[in-house]
C-alpha cells in the first residue's frame, strides 16, 4: 500500500530533524562550552521550525545541562587527561612490541604493531582535539 504524501512529508521532517540534531550529542571535538551551547541553540531553532516538540524538549534539557554543568576549565583538563592517557597507552604498547620483537613471534609482532598504530592515531586525534579546543577558547 503506497504512503500518502502527508505521511511522507511527516517522515521526511522527522528524519531531517533527527539528522540535524544528532550532532548535538555526538562527541564534540574541540568544542568549548560556548560552542556546545550555540550548537544546541541552533538545533532548537530547527526543532521549532519543523514542529518537533519531543526533540525540542530534549534539546532544552540539554541546553540547561550545558548551562549548569559545562566549564571550560574542566574541559581543558579533560582534553589534557585524554592526551596523557593515550601517551601512557602508547608507551605500554611500544613496550609490548619490543618484547614481541625480542621473542621473534611474527603473529605477536604484527598484533603489537597494529595496537601501536591504533593508539598512535588516537593520541594524534586527542592532541588535535586539544589544540582545536585551545584555538576555540582564544576566539
Amino acid at each position: 500500500m503506497p504512503l500518502s504524501s502527508k505521511t511522507l512529508n511527516t517522515c521526511s521532517l522527522l528524519i531531517l530533524t533527527a539528522c540535524l540534531t544528532a550532532p548535538v550529542f555526538a562527541h564534540a571535538h574541540g568544542q568549548t562550552c560556548a560552542d556546545k551551547l550555540q550548537a544546541v541553540n541552533n538545533q532548537i531553532k530547527y526543532a521549532t521550525t519543523y514542529h518537533n516538540p519531543a526533540e525540542l524538549n530534549r534539546l532544552k534539557i540539554a541546553r540547561s545541562q550545558i548551562i549548569a554543568n559545562c566549564n571550560d576549565n574542566d574541559l581543558t583538563q579533560k582534553y589534557q587527561d585524554k592526551v596523557e592517557k593515550y601517551q601512557q597507552q602508547l608507551a605500554r604498547d611500544q613496550s609490548q612490541l619490543a618484547r614481541a620483537r625480542v621473542n621473534g613471534d611474527p603473529h605477536k609482532i604484527e598484533k603489537a604493531e597494529k595496537r601501536v598504530a591504533k593508539t598512535l592515531r588516537k593520541l594524534q586525534e586527542a592532541k588535535a582535539d586539544r589544540a582545536r579546543f585551545h584555538g576555540n577558547l582564544k576566539r
